[in-house]
């Protein structure tokens, strides 16, 4: 909601940013591509909320909940990165 309206708040966004990264073994494929994808459109760079959206992607892509991730998810979790210009390996 935040991204749509162009809210750029930094404190706020550092705060949901903690509070992701504390949680984000909880999301869901959808929410992972979601919160990286509303990031990307502050160009809100936070290494470690991107560390743990890539690390917490990357476990269900080798498991069996991998059926979870749709087409939409891996193109919005894709875009985000490339337009932070972050260039993950392991995600790759």
């Amino acid at each position: 909601a935040l991204a749509t309206l162009a809210i750029n708040d930094e404190p706020l966004l550092g705060s949901i940013s903690a509070a992701a990264c504390r949680r984000i073994v909880e999301f869901r494929p959808q929410e992972l591509a979601n919160t990286a994808w509303a990031f990307a459109q502050f160009g809100w760079h936070h290494r470690p909320l991107l560390a743990s959206i890539s690390a917490a992607s990357i476990r269900p892509l080798s498991d069996s909940r991998a059926h979870a991730w749709q087409p939409q998810h891996l193109a919005n979790l894709s875009w985000a990165y490339a337009s932070l210009a972050v260039r993950d390996l392991p995600l790759m």
